[in-house]
């Protein structure tokens, strides 16, 4: 079916003359005539009665106005969702970061941004597998890795800063000066055999080791180091609070280590959501803002 036949059809209906509809169209009354008649023929039937007065329609003509009308408006709603979805604050929007990532940013950047959208949905998921991006399950994550698909964005955020820790009570506390020294004492892995150290000044130094524990993730290596099992590098904004509070010593302060990169990824699309841009710039802002964190 031609739509803009139908599109005069209907107007043609609505208003009861061809010379108002055509008007309406800014088209000439002729071209308005042909479309009805070549609906008509293509519908093999009657739509309209025509006399010198009025213009009514056929009972065929009424159905499939009724029809006509209904398809308008529920693609009139149709339009007003989609747009609800990708320019207004409603709909829903799902991000997902590394665990203990994802829980610093809760305060206050996230809790900032529901506040501000109210109406939308955000779906979170902190966790260290990797979940997907491209085919749409997340609208947007944060991730230590760049390899991923050509239908990826991955931007830059920069290098996630860790740093050196031990219970307070542990010999190391008092008597690790330099990393070297790290040798003699027993150190915790989240997976790690290689620690880059970088100085303020100066050449950085590599110090590979053969862990005395190994754990699956930065949580569970955190919890032995408080427990004064032996020495680790964590990331800075999961132990700020412990050294603050005097439960984790910071060790060799003037070495810094940045062992991940941290990227914003996210699918390749023609249109972006404006809650989806505004999320995506208030992590960027977040990063460049804490570069305690993130150097």
């Amino acid at each position: 079916m031609n739509l803009t036949h139908l599109q005069s059809f209907m107007l043609v209906a609505k208003m009861h003359s061809f010379s108002a509809a055509s008007e309406q169209l800014g088209a000439s009354k002729g071209l308005v005539s042909r479309h009805v008649k070549s609906l008509e023929d293509e519908m093999g039937c009657q739509l309209l009665h025509r006399t010198t007065r009025r213009v009514s329609m056929t009972e065929a003509g009424q159905a499939l106005f009724g029809k006509a009308c209904e398809i308008e408006r529920l693609a009139n709603e149709a339009g007003r969702l989609v747009q609800d979805l990708t320019q207004d604050s409603c709909g829903t929007l799902k991000f997902t970061a590394p665990t203990e990532l994802g829980k610093k940013l809760l305060s206050p950047m996230l809790l900032q941004f529901i506040a501000a959208y109210p109406q939308v949905k955000l779906e979170l998921c902190f966790e260290q597998n990797i979940q997907d991006v491209e085919f749409g399950k997340f609208d947007l994550a944060l991730r230590t890795s760049i390899a991923h698909s050509d239908n990826l964005i991955a931007r830059y955020l920069g290098r996630i800063r860790h740093v050196l820790v031990v219970a307070p009570a542990h010999p190391a506390a008092a008597e690790v000066r330099h990393p070297d020294d790290l040798r003699h004492y027993r150190l915790l892995s989240s997976g790690e055999t290689q620690w880059v150290f970088e100085p303020v000044a100066g050449d950085s130094l590599t110090l590979t080791f053969e862990p005395t524990l190994c754990s699956s993730n930065y949580a569970t290596t955190h919890l032995l180091t408080l427990s004064g099992t032996g020495i680790a590098s964590l990331p800075y904004y999961l132990v700020e609070e412990d050294i603050a509070q005097h439960k984790l010593t910071l060790l060799v302060p003037q070495w810094q280590c940045y062992p991940h990169e941290l990227y914003m990824v996210y699918a390749k699309q023609s249109h972006y959501p404006k809650k989806l841009r505004d999320l995506q710039h208030k992590l960027q802002t977040w990063c460049e803002t804490h570069s305690k964190y993130v150097g």
